[in-house]
């Protein structure tokens, strides 16, 4: 086995994929296509109460379809051709069917050039991972986790393994991505990105006294943070978090699953002084986000509700500009809104708020014919 120190297996992702992917990534606040790249935050399902043909039942398959749009978007089309089939004439439907089917079509011509290739050389592990990641990605599971078996035995790289560990996490399957952290430390013991990932699952897995350790003197940028939630969820330090009252780590806690911490953060975050127009802007759109993975509808929509009319009131300012450019705030803030009415079943008002959400996203170039490329 190489002892390549990357950290990513995805060689072979074609660019228009790549790009496209982050576009959707920015949707992928809990509740908005909120599965996060490396955890499964606890989330209650998508409203499933509406009878059958119902807009509700449509939504119920929208909601899913964004859940899953970053972590698996051959499963989020099928979701999305779901909402379509059930109401044919809401047009935001088709326009994400049609979005997230040009990221699938990419896979599936990628994964049609490995198999080609893997003909020719059987025992290629970059293949092999590539192609498992593909696989995965297209929610063929059972077919993706056996090629990156395959990618293993043939002498996969770290920076390859990285990846399988990375999808495990994504996946949610904790215990399994330990495992896979372990197989890399066995060959680089001081790994410190396999070090760090393993003490993240095992918090997942609320093995916080085996995680500790993984995060005292860590070298990777965001140990000390998760030393604070162990800390914290040990009853040790009930203050632990207090230090980190930025929006980057709430953002961080958010995307590995722990929204109570990012939620926390937040809260200190919110009532420090100095806090400029844009910071508590964002500050109260990451909240948003919070509460909505925590299920706390009411609290989210409250939330949006006043975000939105804070962009509008903005003073003009190139941050600002840049923040709707860089992030989409306002289609956030769109989209968070109509989630959160989703959730609530006020299924009409979803979708007028998700109607209003696409055109936003695409003025700041992250979905349609006019995305950055």
């Amino acid at each position: 086995m190489h002892t390549d120190r990357g950290c990513s297996g995805r060689r072979a992702m074609p660019r228009a994929a790549v790009l496209l992917l982050l576009g959707l990534a920015l949707l992928s606040a809990p509740g908005a296509c909120t599965q996060p790249p490396s955890g499964q935050p606890v989330e209650p399902d998508a409203p499933a109460s509406a009878p059958e043909n119902s807009l509700g039942a449509a939504v119920g398959s929208f909601l899913e379809g964004r859940k899953l749009g970053q972590a698996q978007p051959g499963a989020a089309l099928a979701a999305y051709e779901r909402a379509v089939t059930l109401q044919p004439e809401v047009a935001v439907f088709q326009l994400w069917r049609d979005e997230v089917g040009e990221v699938v079509r990419s896979w599936e011509k990628e994964l049609a050039s490995l198999d080609r290739a893997i003909v020719e050389s059987p025992g290629d592990a970059r293949r092999l991972c590539s192609r498992g990641n593909a696989l995965l990605l297209l929610g063929r599971i059972d077919e993706g986790v056996e090629s990156y078996g395959r990618c293993w035995d043939s002498g996969a790289r770290v920076s390859e393994w990285l990846g399988w560990a990375s999808w495990l996490m994504r996946l949610g399957r904790h215990a399994e991505a330990v495992r896979a952290y372990d197989q890399i430390l066995a060959v680089v013991p001081d790994q410190f990105e396999a070090r760090h990932g393993r003490g993240v699952a095992l918090v997942h897995l609320g093995r916080l006294e085996e995680a500790l350790p993984l995060f005292e003197a860590s070298k990777h940028a965001e140990g000390p943070v998760y030393r604070a939630l162990t800390l914290k969820r040990l009853g040790r330090n009930a203050d632990a978090l207090k230090a980190y009252n930025q929006s980057y780590i709430a953002q961080v806690l958010q995307r590995e699953g722990f929204p109570e911490g990012a939620l926390e953060v937040l809260d200190y975050a919110a009532a420090r002084t100095g806090n400029s127009f844009y910071e508590d802007l964002y500050i109260r759109l990451y909240r948003g986000d919070a509460f909505l993975s925590l299920g706390r509808y009411e609290e989210a929509l409250a939330i949006f509700d006043e975000a939105l009319p804070a962009f509008d009131e903005a003073p003009e300012s190139p941050k600002l500009r840049k923040g709707e450019r860089d992030w989409g705030g306002t289609a956030r803030a769109h989209g968070g809104r109509a989630d959160a009415l989703a959730h609530l079943q006020r299924y009409g008002e979803a979708v007028a708020a998700y109607e209003l959400e696409w055109p936003a996203l695409a003025e700041s170039g992250k979905v349609g014919p006019n995305k950055h490329n």
